[in-house]
């Protein structure tokens, strides 16, 4: 039986693969196909399956019009894939965790902290414990990411930010298709 780490993190890595998929493109919000199986599942089935598979895991998703199927497999040591996974955990470690600066913040607990998750019009509010898992767990293919604090006063006034300050969160973290933005740069921090 998953922790509610794992299926949290499992849940955020469903999140990213929808919104890995252009907004031009129709996903089925809750029907999916993994590991090659012709049987389609619910999101929350699918989260168990994907936080009970060996990690690290590589996911991609394609999208069909009765369900977005995921692909996955072992993350193999000396592929391309395999190094930008090893230098990002190398980073995330200097830094204190994938969202360290979190952790960091003043007066705050690193079990208290949540992060709201948002990608393709769907969000996700779980703990910093759970993205960390996930960044540990999870290699997703073809996603931008943007990770923030969410006092962050140049982006004050934007609808994510004011939505996950009013829901009590601490980070943000935005995903969205690399398909929806000329020139896309993956941020983090």
């Amino acid at each position: 039986m998953p922790s509610l780490a794992q299926l949290d993190a499992a849940k955020l890595a469903l999140l990213t693969l929808r919104a890995s998929i252009g907004r031009s493109t129709p996903v089925a919000r809750d029907a999916v196909r993994i590991f090659s199986s012709a049987e389609i599942l619910a999101s929350n089935a699918a989260a168990h399956l994907l936080a009970g598979a060996p990690k690290p895991i590589v996911c991609s998703a394609i999208p069909y019009p009765e369900a977005m199927e995921i692909q996955c497999s072992a993350l193999e040591t000396g592929t391309p894939d395999a190094d930008w996974y090893a230098q990002c955990r190398e980073s995330d470690r200097e830094h204190g965790g994938f969202m360290g600066y979190l952790s960091a913040r003043p007066s705050t607990e690193h079990s208290d902290v949540n992060v709201y998750c948002v990608g393709r019009d769907e969000s996700l509010l779980i703990p910093l414990s759970a993205v960390e898992r996930w960044a540990q767990d999870y290699f997703i293919k073809r996603v931008n990411c943007r990770g923030d604090d969410v006092d962050n006063h140049l982006c004050a006034d934007w609808p994510d930010y004011k939505e996950a300050r009013q829901r009590g969160a601490a980070g943000i973290l935005m995903f969205s298709s690399p398909s929806d933005h000329q020139g896309a740069v993956l941020v983090f921090g």
